[in-house]
């Protein structure tokens, strides 16, 4: 997604908000106090509407927004937050760039792999300052955090595969590159375990989390399913650093941590069938006495059009996941229409779309799709949006809050439905 370098606002925002803020309370009498809208196409204020979570209670185990920092500034977003949704993700700022926080490293430090590789590594990042204050902040007003994301291509910093953390150095070996992979995994699991600890009786603030993002290649063939234009291909040469990375997350994550595979197309035959070649790899290596493997969740972003990817393209990818024994999430959703769709139109597709998902929810012991989330809370904030040519989300913001459309409604008559 599009990267955003914010001010430390925010922080003393949020401080504050955490001392005296009763939004919380003032969202459930709001919705004690709802009149029937069942079928409506009134604009409401968002905490005067139905919930959303308490529409998909017992059918999906979260229904999660992406948040970016700025989102967390206002009373009126931490109102509504836990009145709709059970989760959050962070846009960036669990990514590895913002983690490193654009600082050079100092390599002070050294660390030697499980495969008795010793290399040299950085004390002053990861930065878990950011990290730290998000998850205090999730607590306070009771959402839990999908982690998103340890490998990745995008927004992480060159200096991390070259000789010397140095962006201007040449590529590290393939045995220095994977001992890094397994520092950093470590480094950002086992913190984020003893927060919870200390913070959350030891329980899972953080559910799941995207080990290894967007991956496979858009052209993905039998012999050819991964995306060439990345260093970590570069130095790999193969999809052995992802399943490696299964490999460091299962052994430092915590057992009920879900791990997760996450990319976008995931519909396109193509795409589906390069993703399952993942799946192949990582579960292959699940057996595996030195270092086993694990996979729980394959994350389908679903960037959507209007029209495409239909609903049986959608039937015809959730199956071949489950078939492989894991869960399915909806990760990154929105609709973009391109400018041609109305709110009624985009109320029918969100209503579909969530008919869809809602077919495969989780149940009676069998893995189905365990969560949705929206990538954005409102239109103006989307990266969709594009200075008001598309409207993909389910809620507007003016300058009074956060409004319903008519395709949230279309999403609550979804869940109606028997």
């Amino acid at each position: 997604m599009k990267k955003l370098i914010l001010s430390t606002a925010f922080i003393l925002g949020t401080l504050i908000l955490l001392a005296g803020c009763t939004s919380t309370s003032a969202a459930k009498k709001n919705a004690e106090d709802k009149k029937e809208v069942k079928g409506t196409s009134e604009i409401m204020n968002w905490t005067e509407a139905p919930s959303l979570k308490d529409a998909y209670s017992g059918i999906f185990e979260n229904i999660g927004v992406a948040v970016n920092e700025r989102d967390l500034q206002g009373a009126d977003t931490l109102e509504g937050l836990p009145y709709h949704f059970t989760s959050i993700t962070m846009e960036n700022e669990f990514k590895p760039q913002f983690m490193f926080n654009w600082q050079k490293p100092n390599t002070s430090g050294t660390f030697t792999s499980s495969k008795g590789v010793t290399i040299k590594v950085p004390t002053n990042v990861p930065s878990f300052e950011r990290m730290d204050k998000l998850l205090k902040t999730a607590k306070a007003f009771g959402l839990r955090v999908r982690g998103h994301v340890l490998v990745w291509h995008s927004q992480t910093e060159s200096s991390f595969f070259r000789e010397n953390f140095d962006p201007k150095g040449a590529l590290v070996d393939k045995e220095t590159m994977d001992a890094r992979e397994e520092w950093y995994i470590k480094t950002v699991l086992e913190h984020v375990k003893e927060w919870e600890d200390k913070n959350y009786n030891g329980e899972r603030l953080i559910y799941c989390w995207d080990v290894v993002n967007e991956a496979v290649s858009d052209n993905a063939t039998v012999n050819a399913y991964l995306r060439t234009n990345s260093d970590w291909y570069a130095i790999f040469k193969s999809d052995e650093f992802i399943v490696n990375a299964f490999r460091y997350a299962n052994k430092y994550a915590p057992a009920d941590l879900e791990l997760a595979y996450n990319d976008y197309g995931c519909t396109s035959p193509a795409k589906t069938g390069g993703i399952l070649k993942v799946i192949d790899a990582i579960q292959a290596a699940e057996k595996d006495d030195f270092l086993p493997a694990r996979i729980d969740v394959v994350g389908m972003q679903s960037h959507v059009g209007m029209s495409n990817p239909t609903t049986t393209a959608y039937d015809i990818a959730i199956r071949k996941f489950l078939e492989k024994n894991i869960d399915v999430q909806i990760t990154e959703l929105d609709v973009g229409d391109s400018g041609m769709g109305t709110d009624k139109l985009l109320r029918f597709r969100y209503k579909e779309l969530f008919r869809t998902f809602k077919k495969y929810q989780k149940k009676d012991g069998n893995h189905g799709i365990s969560g949705v989330t929206l990538w954005g809370i409102n239109d103006e904030r989307s990266w969709v949006y594009k200075n008001g040519t598309q409207f993909p989300l389910l809620f507007t913001r003016d300058s009074d809050g956060y409004k319903t459309k008519q395709a949230f409604f279309g999403c609550i008559e979804a869940a109606e439905e028997e």
